[in-house]
């Protein structure tokens, strides 16, 4: 072979291999720097969501600090300070405490009282005979608060007929349908709740298939999955409803709920009595450290309330709302605290993570 040939072959070999080894080096490269920003979002995620754990129990700490000596629960209290923000290490963290006795509870369809029951056949959970029978010396009951077998609503379900009328949400579905579709929702059985309930039989039947819970609603995005909450209906709803796991649990506290809120109180009245407006004005006029309890009688009228004892200046039930960002992580926590006399405990939590944009 020609010695000059021998080296241009040589030279070509060494040019493939300087190649083939810079590909190598580039993709080897390329794959440990992707590795360290994954590792690096990961642990970014988990700081974050370790930082949201810790807002529970500063949370928590809040609410024992403002309700120290005070009966009532109001919005000028500390665990209401809406937009709070705190710098955390790489980040910050932020969050806001919510008073879920400032809206409807809608499993308190399902509430035992001794007028009644949310259920069609007038039978609570396990059975056990509800309700009071119309015609039996026990007085008259309104039509729109009797269910299809002529039994008196417990409190809870007429309180969402009531809310339902007055948001204008029944003009696709009447509130007694969606009433009973609800209700079948959330109860035990499979005996529809009346001529608008819906069962098993009823949604196995549908295009995308699927059963009824059977139990209390975790979430308030469930009714979307209900018979007749259709989108128009679930917006007139959505900010005026909320899901405790205590079915008996449905009064309103007067000083948290919101003043853009006040149908929810109206619908709580006899007609006649206090009107939008007056309880507006009622909202508006709230003293520094909100109404006392005595007040329910006197400025809201208690005896004209459609509900007994659906009235209240005290809160139990409170939604943690916090966003922890470190890094490229984020964590988003939802966490359901219970008061319990002067203890606190988290009944339930909800994780959503991210990474955030840069």
């Amino acid at each position: 072979m020609n010695p000059k040939h021998a080296r241009g072959v040589a030279l070509i070999t060494v040019l493939i291999v300087v190649a083939v080894v810079a590909i190598v080096a580039t993709g080897m490269a390329s794959a440990f720097f992707m590795a360290m920003n994954r590792t690096g979002n990961v642990l970014d995620a988990d700081q974050a969501q370790e930082y949201a754990r810790g807002a529970e129990e500063f949370a928590m700490q809040v609410l024992k600090k403002s309700f120290e000596n005070e009966k009532s629960v109001h919005l000028r209290q500390p665990w209401a300070v809406r937009g709070m923000a705190f710098p955390i290490e790489g980040g910050v963290l932020t969050g806001e405490i919510r008073d879920l006795q400032a809206c409807l509870n809608l499993n308190s369809v399902l509430a035992n009282s001794e007028g009644g029951s949310g259920r069609s056949d007038g039978k609570g959970k396990g059975g056990q005979q509800q309700g009071q029978n119309l015609g039996q010396g026990q007085g008259t009951v309104p039509p729109d608060e009797q269910d299809a077998f002529g039994k008196e609503l417990s409190p809870g379900a007429k309180l969402f007929q009531f809310l339902v009328v007055e948001l204008g949400a029944n003009t696709e579905q009447r509130e007694q349908e969606l009433r009973e579709a609800l209700v079948d929702w959330v109860d035990e059985d499979q005996n529809p709740a009346g001529p608008g309930g819906a069962e098993d039989v009823y949604y196995t039947g549908l295009k995308t298939p699927y059963r009824t819970a059977d139990q209390p609603m975790a979430s308030v995005t469930e009714l979307r999955a209900v018979k007749g909450f259709t989108p128009k209906v679930y917006d007139k709803l959505h900010d005026y409803v909320c899901v405790l796991p205590d079915a008996n649990q449905y009064a309103l506290n007067v000083n948290t709920v919101a003043e853009e809120h006040s149908a929810l109180l109206t619908a709580l009245y006899k007609p006649g009595t206090l009107s939008g407006s007056q309880i507006q004005n009622l909202l508006k006029e709230r003293p520094p450290k909100g109404y006392a309890a005595s007040e329910l009688a006197t400025k809201f009228q208690a005896n004209q309330l459609r509900v007994p004892n659906s009235l209240t200046t005290e809160s139990n039930y409170f939604l943690l709302r916090a966003r922890a960002v470190v890094g490229r992580g984020e964590a988003r926590l939802e966490a359901l605290i219970k008061r319990e006399g002067g203890n606190y405990r988290v009944l339930s939590r909800h994780f959503g993570e991210e990474n955030v944009d840069e």
